[in-house]
Formats: C-alpha cells, structure tokens, sequence
C-alpha cells in the first residue's frame, strides 16, 4: 500500500536482494483470512502458474465458497497465474518460477502464519492429500520430494497461540462474528459456507461495546492487503 512493503516497511528487501545478490527473489501474496490449505494452495499456483484448485474432496467438505472457485463457464472466477506468457489469452499475472521443480528447488521465507502456510505446502508436494481424490491438480498426487530446499518462518506460532484465549475471554462471540464476516464477505477460500440461520442467531447486542473496535479493523486491515 502507498509502496509501503510487507518484507521491508519502506525498504524494498525483495528489490535489494536481486539487485545484490545471485538469487532470483519473488513475493508471494494469498488470502488474506484463508486456511493454511487455500493459502498452500494458492501459493502454490502462484509459484508454479496455472488456476487455483483448491481439490474436489477439500471442496466438497468445506462446501460453498470452494464451490465458487471451480464455476465452469465464462463467469467463474478463479485466481491464475501464467506459466507462459506467451500463450496467455486471458492475460493473467505471470507466475513466480514456473521452472520449479525438484532440479530447480525453491527457498521459502515465511513470517507470522506464512509459516504454516509454507509447512501445509511442503506436506502436500511431499505427501499429498489426506481427504482422497481431489481430482487431477498435480498438487494433490505428493511425491514431489526435494521442491523446496529450505523453509525459513519468522515469528510462526508452530504450536498455536495464546491470544484466541485471551480474545475469548474478553468477548465470547468475537471469533465467531469475525468468522461469520469472513464468510458473507468471501474474504476466505474454500472453507468458509455460512447459512442464513447460523447468522440469524449470532448474539449481536451481548457483545457489540467489546467488539466494536476489533470489527473497526476488519476494513482497514483488508485495505493494507496483508
């Protein structure tokens, strides 16, 4: 936003690094309050290029906004990446590294949950799905041993957080409302369905003095795009 980086603040640590060092250096960007799988996901196509497909068994589980991504026809909406820009019609955004694979490695530099989107990535290149046929993604299959050569997390709460305790003792229904939002707005991935009545009964006036500063962050938040 503003030029302002996430990898650097007012310095560009990405332009830096390619411009000193012998290592092509890429930034990555996936969903804001998705799933460590859509951001796996998503990450992946990012890298290697193609439309996102967040698996047909996955989809199916999690149901209504994954269902949005595989829409066939011309108004579906999918996030691609162009692995050749020179065959690229729809003009999408060129992918990161289409080259990557097991002879052409990756570094993977993470901070805060990048780090267990990047985890949830290498099992799935490694191992694949654990929920069954996700259809014909390459992703999905495993076997794809030695893709990444080094994955390095900053600041990754590998085994959880204390502050989801803290948020619901302060205000029960916080993380509930916060999901709900993320749902109706489709700000997530595959895994956000919402119903009409799990709204409905949501306790809107209990709660409304302790959350109204932490909702005031929702929109300001997604504008920075982090």
């Amino acid at each position: 936003m503003n030029n302002f980086k996430y990898w650097g603040g007012c310095h560009d640590i990405e332009g830096y690094l390619q411009n000193n060092g012998s290592h092509q250096v890429f930034t990555a960007t996936v969903g804001l309050v998705s799933s460590n799988w859509d951001r796996a996901v998503e990450l992946y196509y990012q890298i290697k290029g193609g439309c996102v497909d967040y698996g047909k068994a996955r989809t199916a589980q999690f149901a209504i906004y994954g269902k949005k991504q595989r829409l066939e026809g011309p108004d579906r909406k999918r996030k691609c990446w162009a692995a050749d820009q020179d065959n690229n019609p729809d003009e999408h955004p060129p992918a990161l590294y289409p080259e990557w694979d097991k002879d052409h490695p990756i570094h993977l530099i993470s901070h805060s949950q990048g780090g267990q989107t990047v985890r949830t990535l290498i099992q799935l290149l490694e191992k694949g799905s654990p929920y069954g046929n996700e259809g014909d993604s390459p992703l999905y299959t495993g076997g794809k041993i030695g893709w990444v050569k080094s994955a390095t997390t900053i600041s990754t709460p590998h085994n959880g957080t204390t502050l989801r305790d803290v948020i619901i003792d302060s205000a029960p229904k916080v993380s509930e409302l916060i999901g709900l939002i993320v749902q109706a707005t489709g700000l997530g991935g595959s895994s956000n369905p919402i119903t009409t009545s799990s709204w409905n009964n949501m306790v809107w006036h209990r709660n409304f003095p302790k959350i109204s500063a932490i909702l005031s962050t929702v929109p300001r938040t997604y504008r920075f795009g982090i």
